[in-house]
């Protein structure tokens, strides 16, 4: 089927098995249930026709090569809770133009983003992300975007701390 929404999904599932849809490439567009905390190894792997997942805010890990060769991924948003990704998890996802990263420090794997050539903005804050993906990415024009939620005040007589995200080292 093209797609999956949670209701295709056992209510006690709370992991994608290594495997589960690996070769699966007439799945276009996929929505997790929120209760699924990881994402097997293998699990998406080889979904040529995947455009878009969603995952739960509950996803602490991507297992290694979770998402390789899903060459029609577009865009990728990862959970703040996760803190792993896996070894080769988005390897030639040649169509990936946006990740966003988890606002802290996190793991991500060997390889993990090589031949993602397409990607052009990493969204989140910790600098150790970007460098990490911008290294393995191979992309000629990635860049370290803005949050796009994020709101600066307008002039004012002062600023104050709280008037700042918590990544923010230096005023540009």
């Amino acid at each position: 089927q093209e797609s999956l929404s949670p209701s295709d999904f056992p209510s006690w599932m709370t992991e994608i098995p290594a495997e589960a849809f690996s070769g699966c490439s007439e799945v276009k567009n996929v929505t997790l249930p929120m209760k699924i905390t990881k994402i097997g190894d293998y699990a998406f792997s080889d979904c040529s026709s995947l455009v878009s997942i969603e995952l739960p805010a509950n996803v602490t890990e991507i297992g290694d090569y979770a998402f390789q060769y899903c060459s029609s991924l577009e865009s990728i948003e990862l959970p703040a809770e996760v803190t792993e990704i896996g070894d080769y998890a988005f390897y030639y996802c040649s169509s990936l133009v946006n990740v966003t990263l988890p606002d802290k420090k996190i793991n991500i794997g060997y390889n993990a983003f090589s031949y993602t050539s397409a990607l052009q903005c990493v969204y989140g804050g910790d600098p150790h992300n970007y460098m990490t993906v911008a290294s393995q990415s191979r992309s000629s024009s990635l860049e370290y975007c803005e949050d796009r939620m994020l709101d600066f005040p307008s002039c004012q007589e002062s600023l104050s701390p709280s008037d700042f995200p918590s990544w923010m080292t230096e005023i540009p």
